[in-house]
């Protein structure tokens, strides 16, 4: 396998190989080649790196999949296979991350996800942004949607998605968490918290 920490174009001795990116200081392009003459031609590519993505590149109106690109933020390796014409995945999921978005509740987003048709999944994630709820600086949590019928108290965040855009909404209460040690669910403090968006094809 051969590692990559910018853009590169695919190249022949790649053919059966493994492409991974990692320490990239920005999204990078993979470039693929001409598809004339390589029918039959398999390589697999994983980005590693967990911050920036990596968007694939036909040739020219060339396609992956019916789009002229595809982007992933994931580290599932992702195989495509090329029929002389133009490129398909074998195998493999191509994932859309936000990166974290500073939040307000009952505040709206738009997301470009770059995934080229309109994703099966989508999921979000909060990042302690300063200590709350005895949970640390860059503890991750995953807040359940909730509605409080006692008090009719709906939190929690909606999106709806496309093949270009994830559109959200966070409640006007925000998101509840449940204390990292006592078990007690309360409102967190959404000056504290990161929001993480993720979609995946």
């Amino acid at each position: 396998s051969s590692a990559k920490t910018a853009g590169y174009t695919v190249a022949g001795t790649d053919r059966n190989g493994v492409i991974r990116f990692s320490g990239l200081s920005a999204d990078v392009t993979l470039t693929l080649p001409a598809a004339s003459g390589l029918t039959g031609f398999r390589f697999t590519f994983i980005n590693l790196d967990g911050t920036y993505g990596v968007t694939a590149d036909g040739n020219g109106s060339e396609t992956i999949d019916g789009f002229t690109t595809r982007k992933t933020f994931g580290s599932d390796p992702i195989e495509l296979y090329c029929d002389g014409s133009n490129w398909f995945t074998v195998s493999g999921s191509w994932l859309y991350y936000s990166g974290d978005i500073a939040y307000t509740n009952g505040s709206t987003g738009t997301l470009a996800h770059g995934l080229g048709k309109r994703p099966k999944n989508i999921w979000y994630e909060l990042r302690c942004n300063t200590t709350e709820l005895n949970y640390s600086v860059n503890d991750v949590a995953v807040s359940s949607d909730a509605d409080f019928t006692d008090g009719g108290i709906y939190t929690g965040m909606s999106s709806t998605i496309d093949a270009t855009n994830i559109v959200y909404r966070v409640s006007s209460n925000g998101f509840f968490l449940t204390n990292k040690t006592t078990g007690v669910v309360a409102p967190i403090t959404a000056a504290n918290w990161r929001l993480r968006v993720y979609a995946e094809t």
